[in-house]
């Protein structure tokens, strides 16, 4: 059955993102902060843009994780709601494992030695 708010969306697609819409505030609602992790990927795919738009929502504290090459890419008032941004280095997994824990430092997440 179509609705009035489906657009010209295909059944399928809005099934689709209707799920994904509930599997996502299932899991955001129950999260003390957001920590995304910004690419290009996630101005045109609509599903980091709807989980965006929950954690705005749901007013949870946003945590970016950045290539450094990539921070100029995130949006002005995007980088105004975070409360924390930490860069890495691409390709370097170690850079970004560093950048992940202080960035949960930063939301006082603490984890455990050897995570």
């Amino acid at each position: 059955m179509k609705r009035d708010d489906d657009y010209d969306i295909p059944e399928d697609d809005m099934r689709r993102l209707r799920d994904a819409a509930k599997r996502n505030a299932e899991a955001i609602t129950g999260s003390e902060v957001f920590v995304c992790m910004f690419n290009k990927k996630m101005m045109e795919d609509p599903i980091p843009l709807m989980q965006m738009g929950m954690a705005v929502y749901l007013d949870k504290p946003i945590y970016i994780l950045v290539d450094e090459g990539r921070v100029l890419d995130i949006p002005e008032n995007l980088r105004r709601m975070s409360r924390g941004l930490r860069m890495y280095k691409h390709g370097d997994t170690e850079s970004l494992h560093k950048a992940t824990k202080e960035l949960l430092a930063d939301a006082d997440i603490h984890l455990e030695e050897g995570q």
